[in-house]
């Protein structure tokens, strides 16, 4: 019970550093994309870049252990890479199409997809009460996406977040299945995410666009992409520590969360009933989860 205890535990930090972690990304690429008119193309490339020049640097100064490249290793985290950029670009589209908090409210439904995959396919000890608090969890992340209920009639680029979506809901568990059959984790999330930084710099390379400058959009991306390193590291480290993959995932989706308090703290935008009452079950859901 206490190895229990201890590893739900461990899962629920995880994801919550990923939560964290891509929540100031995502504030900070909004900021860069809306504000300061970066394209999707240089705003993912650079966050790309980055993340990958960190993790590089953090496996050098750990030690970690490089291990050897098949070809089989090879295209599976190629074919990772490529479902993962294919998804981010289908998010950032469709956010140009539609409104922030309805695209967002769709976009979080990969959590209950990842976690409903993980433990019908792959084995994942739960609980009836234990689902019961995901999706109380999950309840208050949906109601903490929603900035403005009258808009959700009219959802434009639902096609685009919703294929998104499938799609990191079955990246996930494939992810977290293909990490625990390797030696340690690091290396191989530090390969798997420098492909992606390679694969969004040939798409940025087909928009003619530049590929670096040092502008202020630059800079706002590059701070993106410090939290999406720590995303990165939290949610692998949870994925590689843990046989949890659904609370993992459930609470890395808390994304919504961060950017409300974000929102309200910083940029000073108001909350709105249904917000509070997410985040209020998003708690009860939490508590509900440590007692399961």
């Amino acid at each position: 019970m206490l190895f229990q205890q201890g590893e739900l535990i461990n899962a629920f930090l995880a994801g919550l550093g990923g939560a964290l972690g891509w929540g100031f990304a995502d504030f900070f690429s909004i900021k860069a994309v809306k504000r300061q008119k970066y394209s999707e193309a240089s705003a993912t490339f650079t966050l790309y870049l980055t993340t990958s020049i960190l993790l590089w640097i953090i496996v050098f100064i750990t030690g970690e252990s490089i291990s050897p490249l098949s070809l089989t290793l090879t295209i599976k985290l190629t074919l990772f890479a490529v479902a993962n950029v294919v998804a981010y670009l289908l998010f950032f589209h469709a956010l140009r199409l539609g409104n922030l908090s309805t695209i967002s409210t769709i976009f979080s439904t990969y959590a209950v997809g990842s976690a409903v995959i993980s433990i019908l396919f792959f084995g994942e000890q739960t609980s009836l009460f234990r689902i019961l608090s995901l999706l109380i969890v999950f309840m208050g992340i949906l109601g903490v996406s929603i900035q403005n209920a009258s808009k959700l009639t009219i959802i434009k680029g639902w096609p685009y977040v919703l294929t998104a979506a499938i799609i990191l809901s079955l990246f996930f568990p494939f992810w977290d299945s293909f990490l625990g059959q390797q030696e340690g984790w690091l290396f191989w999330v530090t390969i798997g995410d420098s492909l992606m930084a390679l694969i969004f710099g040939g798409y940025l390379a087909t928009k003619k666009e530049k590929f670096l400058g040092f502008d202020k959009s630059s800079k706002i991306m590059i701070l993106g992409g410090v939290a999406n390193t720590i995303a990165v590291i939290a949610t692998n480290w949870g994925f590689y520590n843990t046989s949890l993959t659904s609370i993992v995932v459930i609470m890395s989706s808390m994304i919504p969360l961060i950017s409300a308090v974000l929102g309200y703290f910083i940029l000073k935008e108001k909350l709105i009933l249904i917000q509070y009452l997410g985040i209020f079950a998003i708690l009860i859901g939490s508590a509900f989860l440590f007692s399961s």
